[in-house]
């Protein structure tokens, strides 16, 4: 402590875990190397979620099994669009302060990295891969799996197999100012613990479809964070998020709000009335991003929220066709299944052919 507060009375003294040591060094080194410039965009949802209703029960009609679908989920996709008609936001980028001179990648993949609240109140951020070629029920299918994988995966483990596999890449890169943080996550009153003997044995036997993993968490290209999923009556909008480098892009979803605003009726005239909004949030690399890839992501969620009919029924579609090649690709292991005891019995047969 400092003068500051020198005479105040401490409560109590809380653990700084490795979730939060991790969350700390990241946004630490987003805010010291990364010019941040941010943009709100607050659209007006109000048809659109009216058709979602509509999707909603035609999908469950036609997905019996699959999981109840969420704001989330559609909103996840939404974004997904945005950003394919928007490549430059899915990108990473490295920086050479020496030459002045930086590297943008753009990535083929769309990866996003959901902040996920676990019971304890602690946050993890798993990564849902390739969104923009899944269709809305191998979304939902995917949160469902990364929810039932998660339960038997130790959080603290995974964190730290993540930091040592992240150190030891930066050690190799000769970046030596690690190496504080190496000991004291090693050694002193502060040092991580972790599974060691049979109870690592026994945790790594798990195997990873039934676990998360560290491509769970290291392959993701932007972070959308859903505040709205966790508070559906928050009434804000969030000012700021944190880009984790060397991502270039972050975005902050809030809840559906009434507002009262301007729409076009049926007849084609402007009316005042009561409308559903969504706040969005996005904060962006601004060594690499100007507001034109920006626009570009909004002029995509404009067409979409503007026309949801024709966006749900092209999600429908691409469901139901995404399903049938799923089935195939079933019905084929099946029967490949059933013909290797033949195959395998091919060459004894022939031998005792007669010649």
């Amino acid at each position: 402590m400092t003068l500051l507060g020198k005479n105040l009375k401490v409560k109590e003294v809380r653990p700084f875990g490795i979730e939060r040591r991790v969350i700390s060094t990241m946004t630490m080194k987003g805010w010291q190397e990364i010019p941040h410039f941010g943009m709100v965009y607050e659209p007006d949802v109000t048809e659109f979620m009216i058709e979602f209703q509509k999707f909603r029960e035609e999908f469950a009609k036609k997905f019996p099994t699959a999981p109840k679908l969420t704001v989330n989920t559609i909103i996840l996709k939404v974004i997904s669009e945005g950003l394919v008609a928007a490549p430059e936001l899915n990108a990473y980028f490295e920086y050479n302060k020496a030459t002045k001179i930086g590297t943008p990648k753009i990535i083929e993949d769309i990866n996003i990295s959901m902040p996920w609240a676990l019971p304890d109140g602690r946050m993890f951020t798993p990564v849902i891969p390739n969104i923009e070629k899944k269709s809305i029920k191998e979304i939902a299918d995917c949160i469902a799996d990364m929810d039932r994988r998660l339960k038997n995966t130790n959080i603290e483990e995974l964190l730290y197999e993540v930091g040592f596999s992240e150190t030891l890449a930066e050690l190799k890169a000769g970046h030596l100012s690690v190496l504080g943080r190496v000991f004291a996550n090693l050694f002193g009153k502060n040092k991580l613990v972790h599974l060691k003997g049979k109870e690592k044995e026994a945790y790594y036997s798990i195997p990873l479809t039934d676990r998360l993993g560290s491509a769970d968490i290291l392959n993701g290209t932007i972070i959308v964070s859903n505040i709205g999923s966790l508070n559906p009556k928050f009434r804000g909008t969030v000012s700021l998020i944190d880009i984790v480098p060397p991502q270039v892009s972050a975005l902050a979803v809030g809840s559906i709000q009434e507002k009262p605003g301007i729409y076009v009726d049926t007849t084609g005239k402007k009316q005042i009335g009561i409308r559903k909004t969504l706040p969005l949030t996005g904060m962006f690399d601004h060594r690499w991003l100007d507001t034109v890839p920006v626009m570009a992501m909004q002029v995509r969620l404009d067409e979409i929220f503007a026309h949801p009919k024709v966006f749900f029924q092209e999600m429908m579609e691409l469901s139901i066709a995404n399903e049938s090649k799923v089935e195939i690709k079933h019905q084929l292991k099946e029967i490949e299944k059933e013909s290797t005891p033949i195959v395998a019995a091919l060459p004894a047969v022939i031998a005792l052919s007669p010649k």
